[in-house]
């Protein structure tokens, strides 16, 4: 048979097909409304019940290219670091980082119910005794320096640890001659905090003396202010909001302990967990408000057009929400899931399924 004949053919078979299903439809209204109800009542439960999101942006990249191998291989030999929240924590000085560290770390520690592990790293007895062991060589006679030219003052500040000695040691250190050799920037610097400290009274918002960053210096002392907690939380697997109850109860704890800039620490929360969470917010809002002002749209376009006939619009956009809804739900039967790219479906069946109705209508 010739090639463009069995093309006709296929063409005329397909629109006999057509013809007799819409004829079908029309001699047998009621039954086709009917089960069109039923199964989309039952695409609507299974949509509701069966509803996930994948937010891993990572799951749309292919598993064959080189770098997403190397991440699957990080992420097997190093499972704590895989869905994560990560908190930074930034203080004003040093002591107000840790000390905003460990209560956190361990408040957090007994949500059991959310969290699987929470770590601080740098924190617990092992860091504390052996913690210089991972400076720098250079870095650690630094510090070793630093102590030694601290040290008379040190000594003398230990016999009087009230404001009174400070003031004595203060004094000595200006006039005496047995302070002559200690570097002038750390006497320097020692003021400056002083002078810090007496502002920060006077305006409202205390600011405490930092005797590590006298001790480190500042490089050290900038890096020492940020500390972080580490926190593997229990996700929903079909949640809408998985990790939106941890996230909750970091800020709630972070609101019980006074941990914000007020009171000298700036609180941030990141993590692949996190990041996913606001994505999917993000995404949902916008999605949300597109689809609904997209569908009213399309209906005000179709009041137009058809010549401001109620039943025709009504028709058309009950066929449309009929196809989304079952789309929903097949989608969902077959993948399982939906991601960051497939929930944009709607907007693009709205403007494009609406095509049909309009010719129907219009025949």
């Amino acid at each position: 048979m010739h090639p463009h004949k069995a093309a006709q053919d296929s063409r005329s078979r397909t629109k006999n097909l057509i013809e007799r299903w819409i004829h079908a439809v029309q001699r047998h209204p009621l039954p086709v409304v009917v089960v069109a109800v039923l199964l989309t009542l039952w695409a609507l439960f299974y949509s509701v019940r069966n509803f996930s999101i994948n937010t891993d942006l990572n799951s749309m990249i292919s598993e064959t290219l080189r770098f997403r191998q190397l991440e699957n291989d990080f992420s097997k030999a190093f499972p704590q670091m895989s869905d994560t929240i990560v908190i930074v924590l930034d203080g004003d000085t040093i002591e107000q980082a840790l000390s905003a560290r460990r209560r956190m770390a361990e408040l957090l520690g007994k949500e059991t119910r959310l969290f699987r592990n929470v770590s601080a790293p740098g924190a617990g007895s092992f860091w504390e005794k052996n913690g210089l062991l991972y400076l720098d060589v250079k870095d650690l006679e630094n510090l070793a320096d630093k102590l030694a030219d601290a040290q008379p003052l040190l000594g003398f500040l230990s016999k009087d640890l009230s404001l009174r000695g400070l003031f004595s040691v203060l004094g000595m250190a200006l006039s005496s001659p047995e302070f002559a050799e200690m570097p002038a920037e750390s006497i320097d610097l020692l003021f400056a905090q002083m002078g810090r400290t007496f502002e920060g009274v006077a305006s409202g918002r205390p600011y405490r003396i930092s005797w590590q960053e006298l001790m480190l210096g500042g490089k050290e002392a900038a890096e020492q202010r940020r500390q972080f907690i580490v926190l593997r939380p229990y996700l929903e697997e079909n949640g809408l909001s998985p990790g939106e109850e941890a996230i909750d109860a970091v800020r709630r704890i972070a609101r019980e302990l006074n941990i914000d800039p007020a009171h000298g620490v700036t609180l941030r929360i990141t993590g692949d967990v996190a990041l996913s969470l606001e994505t999917l917010k993000e995404a949902r809002n916008t999605m949300g408000a597109a689809t609904l002002v997209s569908f009213v749209l399309v209906g005000l376009v179709l009041f137009l057009g058809f010549g401001r006939s109620g039943r025709l619009v009504f028709a058309g956009l009950t066929t449309l929400a009929i196809g989304l809804i079952w789309t929903t739900g097949l989608a969902l039967a077959f993948y399982g899931s939906l991601n960051m790219i497939s929930i944009t479906f709607a907007v693009l069946f709205i403007g494009l399924g609406i095509d049909y109705s309009i010719q129907f209508c219009l025949r």
